[in-house]
């Protein structure tokens, strides 16, 4: 089911904190609405549950007009489930009373209502905790239940408002393939609220970056990571530096470095001949991948620059440096070598970049 947002204005006083905002949310798909707090997203979200009235726009989920001037759905007849930041999950009933409740106010009958609250538990691995109280489940699992209950009443659109982050680094990677495997499963088209950058890359079809209530990109995540249009999305998705073109001899005003295109000779001397690249803008002005840049790599090796160490940080299997080269900050990773020390002086090679807005 398709979602589609024209002209959102939502003003909270003299604030307007959605601007005039375009947006589809295509069907079946999982779309992200990322950026940092503050920026409109979870708003945008309330706007499309009917849980805030916007000021201005149109709101669409399929055919149906659910928001306009003159117009108005309830959020009960929008068909739609939500799962809250909070779990929301009412400690006065048991797992299966939980996700039974969209069910019972709908007016089903006993039966169906416990047929389909076992089968939405069997998605979610809850089956067997169905008798159990919500006071005797963990964080991982109460967000289950919640997510249970979203789904057993068929909503057209399934909306998430930050599930995850209440929960620890391994449970929230972990429940995060599990929702991305559960809507592969039903089809069912969800918007997803989000502040962090590694949740949306990986578990979205499609990503929308916000701030400062506009939408600065849409996306798929690889378009987000390696075309970035504004100095906004280069900064705030992954890792990296902004640095005027000319560092890297770009025709591009500013462009991105990320840490997977600085490599470090962290014993001074030049980079091996395997990876050192000219780096030259490619079609479209950005450079290709690291690996293409080696592929029609420079016929001499030579450091590009030389920069100080500032912090090293260890992360499993390679280290994030953080480099110091006159006014700029570089990031690169440290792997299958000596890890640079803090202070210490080593040359760097740009293997590739990205530019801004091209």
């Amino acid at each position: 089911m398709t979602v589609t947002v024209r002209g959102l204005v939502k003003r909270y006083g003299k604030v307007d904190v959605v601007r005039a905002i375009d947006l589809e949310v295509p069907p079946g798909r999982i779309t992200c609405l990322l950026g940092p707090s503050g920026c409109g997203k979870t708003t945008t979200l309330r706007l499309v549950a009917g849980l805030e009235a916007p000021d201005a726009g149109e709101i669409a989920i399929g055919d149906e007009t659910v928001a306009a001037t003159g117009r108005w759905v309830p959020p009960e007849r929008r068909r739609l489930g939500m799962v809250f930041q909070s779990y929301a999950v009412w400690p006065h009933l048991d797992v299966r009373g939980n996700v039974e409740y969209p069910l019972r106010v709908a007016g089903l009958g006993a039966r169906e209502r416990r047929e389909r609250a076992d089968r939405a538990l069997s998605m979610v691995g809850l089956y067997e905790l169905a008798d159990r109280a919500p006071s005797r489940l963990s964080g991982g699992q109460q967000q289950r239940v919640a997510l249970a209950r979203a789904l057993v009443a068929e909503p057209k659109v399934l909306l998430l408002d930050e599930p995850l982050s209440n929960l620890d680094a391994r449970l929230r990677e972990e429940l995060r393939s599990e929702i991305a495997a559960l809507q592969d499963r039903t089809g069912v088209t969800v918007l997803y609220v989000t502040h962090d950058q590694e949740e949306a890359l990986a578990i979205s079809h499609q990503v929308v970056v916000m701030n400062e209530g506009r939408i600065e990109q849409a996306g798929t995540p690889a378009d987000v990571y390696h075309r970035p249009r504004t100095r906004f999305v280069a900064g705030f998705v992954g890792s990296g530096t902004v640095v005027p073109g000319s560092v890297v001899g770009s025709s591009a005003p500013e462009v991105l470095l990320r840490p997977e295109q600085v490599a470090i000779a962290a014993d001074g001397s030049a980079v091996p001949e395997a990876r050192a690249a000219e780096v030259e803008p490619a079609a479209g002005g950005a450079a290709g991948s690291p690996e293409n840049a080696a592929r029609r790599g420079a016929s001499r090796s030579r450091p590009l620059l030389e920069a100080s160490v500032v912090s090293v940080a260890y992360r499993g299997e390679r280290a994030m440096v953080r480099l110091r080269h006159s006014e700029w900050e570089l990031l690169a990773y440290s792997a299958g070598g000596p890890t640079p020390t803090i202070g210490g002086r080593v040359r760097v090679e740009i293997l590739s970049h990205t530019a801004i807005g091209e």
